[in-house]
């Protein structure tokens, strides 16, 4: 029998396709950490499931954040990395542990966060857990404290903000028309076309060079061009005023950056801020002092700030001198009272605030002392609800 080939592919071309299976959804990576709380040196277990579609492999990225470091682990460094999920696997997991250190410090909250996925979407049900401090903090009788600078007893600067330790220039910028004391704004450049405010994490810590690795933040508001130089990691422009820093010791260098304004526009520049990201919780919260030193003042029956008239060659003659409370920097020890004030507040000591009478105590201290520390059964509260211990002060 003779077969007509091109009737039959004739016929065949008017056929429908046969439907292919419908393509699988993608697999979803999820991850839970146990216990949700632990004291330091304990280990964590992280668990990784991936549910639905397990018939190739898949893959994602996983990193820590939140108020931990390095030091907080086994390694000295903030874990990391990427799990991988190989063909039928439906779980991974692992364990990791945690220093039991002598320092007290606050509770320490982190999450692990899931990125990139290969083959794969990401559960964003957070996974969180809380190192619990467990050590007791031996109490001294008194400590004379400089809050401008850190010293052999502090873990770090005293302020969340390092850019309030620069500014070293302060007068000379007031007295050139370049800052606006009042709004603490600055309104201009000088002819040099470049201001240099001063270094930055520079504070006398007694640590390994690790201490100030990390993810650091320099932001500022109005109109204006701001940098990091000298000592800098690798910096990263996420918007026009927030600049990101990715900061290793090991390969940047121990050097104190040091932060400048390159361009001021008509609205100025102000509320310059440098601090680690892990921070950024507590400033928008209206923080003022690092944990790790409030922790470090806690130990302490009562806190001594320096003198007026003795700090670091900075003398005041009249009450005038003194700074106000919206003061841009605190170099030259030049520290509002209210934040002095505020220290002792913060870590539930008592205040030893020596106010030369000759000098005219300034109305905020006065009524500090007038209002909150005398009689002694009355209390300050700046921070609302929660209560605080009655502040002692010595005139």
């Amino acid at each position: 029998m003779k077969i007509d080939y091109r009737a039959v592919i004739g016929l065949l071309a008017g056929l429908a396709p046969i439907a292919s299976a419908a393509a699988l959804p993608l697999p979803v990576i999820a991850v839970k950490v146990t216990p949700a709380s632990g004291p330091e040196g304990a280990r964590f277990l992280f668990t990784f499931t991936r549910t639905g579609d397990v018939s190739a492999i898949s893959s994602v990225a996983w990193t820590f954040t939140g108020a931990v470091d390095g030091a907080d682990f086994v390694g000295g460094a903030l874990p990391s990395g990427r799990i991988t999920f190989k063909v039928g696997q439906a779980q991974k997991g692992f364990w990791i542990s945690t220093v039991d250190d002598a320092i007290v410090e606050p509770d320490e909250a982190f999450e692990i966060m899931l990125s990139a996925p290969k083959n794969a979407t990401i559960d964003s049900t957070p996974a969180a857990a809380t190192i619990l401090n467990n050590d007791v903090a031996t109490r001294s009788p008194l400590t004379l404290v400089n809050p401008n600078h850190s010293a052999y007893w502090a873990r770090e600067d005293a302020f969340i903000n390092h850019a309030l330790l620069a500014g070293q220039n302060y007068g000379a910028w007031v007295d050139a028309g370049l800052i606006d004391p009042v709004t603490a704004r600055f309104v201009k450049t000088p002819a040099t076309g470049r201001i240099k405010i001063g270094a930055v994490r520079g504070g006398g810590v007694p640590d390994s060079g690790d201490f100030y690795k990390g993810r650091w933040i320099l932001d500022w508001e109005g109109d204006g061009d701001l940098s990091i130089r000298g000592g800098v990691g690798t910096t990263t422009r996420v918007s026009p005023t927030r600049i990101e820093e990715d900061y290793d010791p090991a390969l940047h260098g121990l050097a104190a950056p040091n932060i400048w304004i390159d361009r001021i526009g008509p609205a100025g520049v102000s509320n310059i801020r440098f601090y680690r990201v892990q921070h950024e919780p507590l400033l928008a919260a209206g923080e003022v002092f690092d944990p790790r030193w409030i922790a470090d003042m806690a130990r302490f029956d009562i806190i001594r700030p320096m003198d007026w008239t003795g700090v670091n060659g900075d003398y005041e003659l009249t009450a005038a001198d003194r700074p106000q409370a919206n003061r841009p920097f605190y170099n030259s020890g030049r520290v509002p009272d209210d934040i002095i004030v505020r220290a002792a507040i913060d870590s539930g000591t008592q205040l030893w605030l020596n106010a030369p009478g000759l000098l005219g105590c300034p109305p905020s201290v006065a009524a500090t002392l007038r209002d909150g520390a005398v009689p002694q059964s009355q209390s300050l509260n700046h921070k609302g609800a929660r209560p605080i211990k009655v502040l002692q002060a010595f005139v």
